[in-house]
């Protein structure tokens, strides 16, 4: 039986690489305003509360292959990737312990351990069709990657108004600042860790 943490998924968002999902239309025809970038205020006008940024280290800027670590270089998180008939990246805290997999077959499969079971990375991380926007679900929380210019601004799609949560962007290497109000549950960060480097990896998805 397939499972789908997304709820955007499960109510239609549309995706290229499933013709049965909705089109815009259902989302003007469901909720009085479809989750879409216009819906967002812009950046310029976002709060900022504290941030805390993090940075995706490697030699080649592959973020399948890398390490995460804080404004300190103190390391959070350890990415691989792993040859094989099907390569494997695994996600791993600083003691070494997994909690993230991604198997890129085809489609890709992502498991997050006690937060996402395994399922097509495609439908747990759902571009719109103009590639503007990807929804994000984890249980019932509904998170949107919103692109704009060279950065990639994640929102708490479901408060009101969208509450934004972080950014990821590209300078000497990849950083993603999370405004401290995203980590108030700790396993939230690890969701989107997973999320940001599958966003900026060479992968196509």
């Amino acid at each position: 039986m397939s499972h789908s943490s997304n709820p955007y998924a499960q109510g239609g968002w549309s995706n290229p690489s499933n013709p049965h999902s909705a089109a815009p239309e259902y989302w003007q025809g469901a909720m009085p305003h479809a989750p879409t970038f216009g819906a967002l205020p812009s950046a310029s006008v976002a709060a900022s509360p504290s941030l805390v940024t993090f940075q995706f280290n490697s030699y080649n800027g592959d973020t399948l292959n890398s390490t995460v670590t804080d404004s300190n270089q103190q390391v959070y998180f350890n990415i691989s990737t792993a040859p094989g008939p099907i390569k494997v990246t695994t996600f791993s805290t600083v003691d070494g312990t997994p909690f993230a997999t991604v198997e890129w077959s085809s489609p890709p499969l992502v498991t997050i351990k006690s937060l996402v079971p395994r399922q097509d990375a495609t439908k747990w991380l759902l571009f719109s069709r103009d590639r503007g926007t990807a929804a994000l679900g984890v249980g019932p929380q509904c998170f949107l990657w919103v692109f704009q210019g060279s950065s990639i601004y994640l929102y708490r799609s479901e408060s009101n108004p969208p509450e934004r949560l972080a950014k990821l962007y590209r300078r000497d290497s990849l950083y993603f600042d999370v405004n401290v109000s995203a980590l108030r549950n700790s396993s939230s960060l690890e969701v989107f860790i997973v999320a940001a480097a599958l966003l900026q990896s060479s992968r196509p998805m």
